[in-house]
C-alpha cells in the first residue's frame, strides 16, 4: 500500500485563464438548444452559425471575467486516515 504524502486539508488555488482549455462548452451550447455535442456543433449545417456566435459571446464573456478577476477558483481536499479494525 502507497501511504499518502499529507494527511488534512489541502487547498488548490488556479486561475480562471489556467482552466479556460479545460471548459466543457458542450452543456452551455446544449443549454441554448445547440445540438450536436462541442466541437462538432460549430460546422452542423443547422446549428452552426448559431453555436459559433455563442461562442463568441461565451469567449468575450470569459476574456472578461478573467481581465476582471472577477472570482478565483479554489479546490478543497480532505484526506483523513482510515479507521483500521
Amino acid at each position: 500500500m502507497i501511504a499518502p504524502t499529507f494527511t488534512g486539508h489541502r487547498t488548490i488555488r488556479a486561475d480562471v485563464a489556467t482552466l479556460r482549455p479545460f471548459i466543457d462548452w458542450s452543456p452551455f451550447l446544449t443549454t441554448w438548444g445547440a445540438q450536436p455535442k462541442h466541437p462538432d456543433v460549430l460546422n452542423d449545417p443547422n446549428s452552426g452559425e448559431t453555436a459559433r456566435s455563442l461562442m463568441v459571446d461565451a469567449d468575450a464573456m470569459l476574456d472578461r471575467i478573467i481581465e476582471e478577476s472577477w472570482f478565483s477558483v479554489a479546490e478543497v481536499r480532505l484526506l483523513a486516515r482510515a479507521l483500521d479494525r
